[in-house]
């Protein structure tokens, strides 16, 4: 799973510095809660091999960060300092259901309408 933003084989592990900046950083959060769901749904479809991952929370987050528009739409994407909210997330883009893979180029960042 998770330690220090990287994949570990046994249980979600997430340091104090790590956890710090989640709860002030929406694209870490965004990107860790992304992990975490994107394990779970391929646990729930047999793919168990988390060495197959390419990327980490902190990769995610500066991909969340850099991405300016829709990657399906292309709508602008926005993001709140104030209020700390983005109105993106990330996405597969063929769903691990029918089989994609948790890997770099099968994610893209979405925004909250698709």
């Amino acid at each position: 799973m998770i330690k220090n933003g990287l994949i570990s084989k046994k249980k979600v592990v997430v340091d104090n510095t790590l956890a710090g900046k989640m709860k002030s950083d929406i694209f870490l959060r965004t990107a860790f809660n992304f992990i975490t769901n994107s394990v779970a749904e391929a646990k729930k479809f047999g793919f168990t091999d988390k060495n197959d991952m390419d990327f980490t929370v902190f990769e995610l987050a500066e991909k969340l960060k850099n991405t300016k528009n829709c990657q399906k739409c292309g709508v602008e994407l926005n993001y709140d300092d104030q209020k700390n909210t983005l109105d993106a997330h990330l996405a597969h883009i063929i769903p691990i259901s029918d089989g994609g893979k948790l890997k770099k180029d099968n994610l893209r960042v979405v925004c909250a309408a698709c």
